[in-house]
């Protein structure tokens, strides 16, 4: 999505470029060159202000992919009126997707997708109602609606 806006918008390049850079990361180094003689624009990604790497959801990728995991982005989508979203895990992202977490049977997948499509927990489908996040920040309106403190 970021290199898509840099190569359309003049505009969107300069406000991409006026973001502090401790939330930027380039994992790699690495970088799309154009193939017309302009210099390589590298490939970043944002993070939070805990370093967990804010996620983005929108139908275009997704749209033709069979795999589960992207139809349940496309569907996430769908649900929230089919306008894109950005998701950041906040302060206890690192740990929610950590090791511990991933074994323990209890809470299987904690991603948003997961949590809003029942998970592996007894929670119903359509809410994001895990514990882990129920602190995390998203940029919907509707989704904002769906969130189920437990």
């Amino acid at each position: 999505m970021l290199l898509a806006m840099r190569l359309r918008s003049p505009k969107a390049s300069e406000i991409l470029d006026g973001i502090n850079k401790k939330y930027i990361v380039n994992e790699g180094n690495m970088v799309f060159d154009p193939g017309d003689g302009t210099e390589p624009i590298p490939l970043i990604n944002f993070v939070d202000g805990w370093g967990t790497e804010i996620e983005y959801y929108s139908n275009c990728p997704t749209a033709a992919n069979p795999a589960p995991r992207d139809k349940a982005s496309l569907n996430f989508v769908h649900a929230n009126n089919g306008e894109p979203l950005f998701v950041s895990y906040g302060p206890n992202g690192q740990d929610q997707f950590s090791e511990e977490f991933f074994n323990d049977p209890s809470y299987g997948d904690t991603s948003i997708i997961a949590d809003f499509f029942g998970g592996s927990v007894a929670t119903p489908e359509g809410l994001i109602n895990l514990e882990l996040n129920q602190d995390n920040v998203y940029s919907s309106d509707t989704f904002k609606e769906r969130m189920n403190p437990l």
